[in-house]
């Protein structure tokens, strides 16, 4: 007798896989783009501009959303990004990239509307060898370096969107 399939544990591995796979994106949106932990959680499709010739990413102040301070600004991507957001957006039917509920507004607390999905990547990153306290920012440290050892400190200042290129120097150009 063939044993009959168990739907909760369907279930249960369908929503783990789901969860695997957001947290994937908040990973790639660190380490590719140099998004902050912020920025990934409340990123929305209609920042991300893929008909452009050279795509980009776009932080602006949205209905859930306040850039950093003066942090507003495009960040080109490269074709093989471009192409997984392609895939993604295709799949989903969230006005957010990153899948998750919908955001608390007008709070004082902190809150991501992705938590599980960064809670994950940030597992991910810990069982990788990141100590570091805010793990997912140990993803935008190493574009930013990656970006002054290629293209230099000004474009990674640019890419970053500081406003003053004395953070950059100290905090992204190390080594």
């Amino acid at each position: 007798k063939a044993p009959r399939p168990d739907p909760l544990g369907q279930e249960l591995a369908e929503r783990k896989a789901w969860r695997k796979h957001q947290a994937f994106k908040v990973l790639v949106l660190g380490l590719s783009a140099g998004l902050r932990r912020g920025e990934i959680d409340r990123l929305q499709w209609s920042e991300v501009d893929l008909q452009k010739q050279t795509p980009m990413i776009s932080i602006i102040p949205t209905d859930c959303f306040e850039p950093k301070a003066k942090s507003s600004g495009e960040i080109p991507i490269d074709e093989e990004m471009a192409k997984l957001l392609r895939q993604w957006k295709k799949e989903s039917a969230d006005r957010f990239v990153v899948g998750g509920v919908e955001p608390i507004v007008n709070t004082d607390r902190l809150h991501y509307r992705a938590d599980r999905a960064h809670k994950e990547a940030i597992s991910w990153l810990r069982t990788k060898g990141v100590t570091a306290p805010k793990a997912l920012h140990a993803l935008r440290k190493e574009y930013g370096s990656l970006v002054c050892k290629k293209a230099g400190i000004h474009v990674a200042s640019k890419l970053l969107r500081h406003s003053d290129i004395s953070l950059t120097s100290a905090v992204y150009a190390d080594g």
